[in-house]
């Protein structure tokens, strides 16, 4: 996947925060979003020293619109 980038969303934990780790661990620059400050700041300690480049961002999907879901993912 090389020049791709992932976006996923369900990073604090279970199948989100494993793929993301994943993919940060294959080298691919990852976006990783995470419901909760305690979950941003876990992934990133966790995933620093990684071959690929992770940046979380604090998401509540379930609070967006369908619109602002759009925007985040064009």
């Amino acid at each position: 996947m090389k020049n791709k980038a992932v976006f996923i969303i369900g990073c604090d934990s279970g199948f989100g925060r494993l793929f993301a780790i994943k993919c940060a661990k294959s080298g691919i620059l990852t976006f990783a979003g995470c419901l909760t400050e305690e979950g941003t700041k876990n992934l990133e300690d966790e995933t620093q020293h990684l071959p690929g480049k992770l940046y979380t961002v604090l998401l509540d999907v379930q609070r967006m619109n369908p619109s602002k879901m759009l925007i985040i993912l064009s």
